[in-house]
């Protein structure tokens, strides 16, 4: 507890309050009036008067305190405080995440740093929330440790002497629950002693024999059963109203016009004691209300006695700087005079330092002038004799290049024809599959021999719509052969085709899935260093085995006679 030993502790609940609230440094995030309330007689005080306070204060009622400020830092562990200063540590290196964006701006794994930055921005949030959680945690920590270590009002010692104001709402709020328990008690002796009306057994013996009647139990020519029903009710019914009666006689209700009596001139006097406290508090307030206007009056004639003294003193100090003043401006307009003098000297300097240097450069230009046909004259015989050397030089030049023009043509013809070749191996040899151009050359020349036929019979590439030779010529033996052997072949190429392009999709597709996860970047990114490597041998093998399928059997089937009579000849 601040203060230390006997004399810091409180001895009640505004004490505690007040030294609670007066803690430099105490910044509330929960709202503890509800817990802790300041006043005595549930009053609200934020809209009293600073003298009404005053008389408060006179009359022991507590102060009014606003929860606004306490040192929860000093408060913590060392164990906590330590965790403190680490996450403010990692905040100051969080914070500063566009260093690290800088930095990782131009790297080759960018998209992962970013990805980095983001999950230490998510990290860095949930530390502020948990660290948020953990402050309030701390401080409701603290107000249990006050609230149990701290002697308050709530369990403060008996011989303690309260205010007036809480004796009497004390004594108000005595009468008003002993009156509430008096009540109750006088509504359990009735009920204990009197009883009730539907206790009685009449009524269930009505209603057995209602129920009876209404089952047909009871022989209507039976009357003998019915007159002794009827006697037997009697009776009990005679009984149950003696025992009424002799109950009554022993219980006797207490007085409820006394009692109220009672109860109302206590009422009375409460209301008395209120209304006098009312006009003692009144009479207090108001004189503590002329006090306070006497001492604003003293207050006021002083501060006119001393706004007379300053106005006297700022007159003679006025006439003082008013002298100061007029010295100065005479001495500033002798100061002109002298300025304007000093001013033309330096202006007079200058324009004759111009003049002489306007002369010296006029006698320059003069005399380059003077010399300008002598430089002329050189200038030419140095251009004429630089011409012929440039000349000269061309035409050894063009005369080397007619020398060995020959020997430039052949030599690079050779070299033309040599990186031909080269390029015919690569394609042709090397990055197709092996087997597979003899293959396609095998297969290439069993299909022209429908073609061949169709040829020989006269047929060109033309329109023959429903024409009789032809349908007679293509239904021959031979021409039947040939066509099926033209169809199966075309089968197999197309099929060759087919893998090879599924190969080639799938080879692709791995090369995107193996950049994707060696770089960690997006398709628009790791494609331009796809383009930028060398492409990767299953992709040229099948580029070329479609290449060589294209130009030894596509092209030739786009032109042959076959496929432009049935392209032409199409219903």
């Amino acid at each position: 507890v601040a203060g230390g030993g006997a004399a810091g502790v409180p001895t009640d609940l505004s004490e505690a309050v007040a030294l609670l609230f007066k803690v430099h440094g105490f910044k509330w995030d929960l709202d503890v009036t509800e817990i802790y309330d300041v006043d005595s007689d549930q009053e609200d005080e934020e809209d009293l008067t600073p003298t009404l306070l005053n008389s408060y204060r006179n009359a022991r009622i507590s102060d009014i305190q606003s929860p606004d400020s306490y040192d929860f830092y000093a408060q913590m562990q060392v164990s906590t405080r330590q965790h403190a200063e680490t996450v403010r540590g990692f905040y100051s290196y969080a914070d500063h995440w566009n260093c690290f964006e800088a930095s990782f701006r131009f790297h080759f794994f960018g998209f992962r740093a970013f990805q980095n930055l983001r999950y230490f921005a998510t990290t860095r949030r949930k530390l502020k929330e948990y660290m948020a959680m953990r402050l309030r945690r701390i401080k409701m920590q603290i107000i249990m440790e006050f609230r149990r270590n701290l002697e308050i009002r709530v369990r403060r010692n008996a011989t303690v002497r309260g205010s007036e104001a809480e004796r009497i709402s004390q004594g108000v709020r005595a009468h008003q629950l002993a009156k509430t328990v008096r009540l109750r008690k006088f509504t359990a002796e009735v009920n204990n002693a009197l009883g009730r009306d539907h206790d009685d057994d009449v009524d269930d013996e009505q209603a057995r024999l209602k129920r009876i009647r209404a089952l047909n139990l009871i022989d209507p020519d039976d009357e003998d059963y019915a007159e002794k029903e009827a006697q037997r009710l009697a009776e009990r019914y005679a009984e149950l109203k003696r025992q009424r009666i002799e109950r009554d006689k022993k219980y006797t209700p207490p007085d409820l016009l006394a009692i109220d009596r009672a109860d109302r001139e206590a009422e009375h006097q409460q209301a008395a004691e209120m209304v006098a406290f009312s006009k003692t508090t009144r009479e207090t307030t108001s004189e503590l209300v002329n006090s306070a206007d006497q001492i604003t009056n003293d207050f006021r004639e002083k501060l006119g006695r001393s706004h007379n003294m300053v106005m006297e003193v700022l007159d003679s100090e006025s006439a003082v700087t008013t002298r100061a003043v007029e010295k100065q401006e005479a001495y500033m307009k002798q100061f002109k005079v002298h300025a304007a003098n000093a001013l033309i000297k330096a202006l007079l300097k200058v324009y004759l330092e111009v003049q002489m240097s306007l002369m010296k450069e006029e006698s320059k230009v003069y005399f380059r002038c003077l010399r300008l046909p002598m430089l002329l004259s050189r200038s030419k015989s140095m251009y004429y004799r630089k011409k012929l050397m440039n000349w000269i030089r061309i035409c050894r030049r063009l005369n080397s290049i007619s020398r060995k023009a020959h020997f430039y043509q052949t030599t690079r013809v050779k070299w033309c024809i040599f990186n031909r070749w080269l390029k015919y191996i690569a394609i042709e040899k090397l990055n197709p599959t092996p087997g597979i151009v003899k293959f396609l050359n095998r297969k290439v020349r069993l299909i022209p021999s429908f073609d061949e036929a169709l040829h020989d019979d006269g047929f060109r590439k033309s329109v023959y719509l429903d024409n009789q030779r032809l349908n007679h010529v293509t239904s021959e033996f031979r021409n039947v052969f040939g066509r099926w052997k033209m169809l199966t072949q075309e089968d197999i190429l197309f099929r060759i085709l087919n893998d090879r392009a599924r190969s080639l999709f799938r080879f692709r597709l791995l090369q995107k899935c193996f950049w994707a996860m060696r770089t960690g970047l997006d398709q628009s990114d790791y494609m331009k260093l796809i383009r930028e490597e060398t492409p990767i041998f299953p992709v040229v093998r099948a580029l070329a085995d479609i290449s060589q399928v294209v130009k030894k059997f596509i092209h030739a089937r786009r032109k042959s006679l076959s496929t432009v009579m049935r392209r032409n000849n199409r219903k």
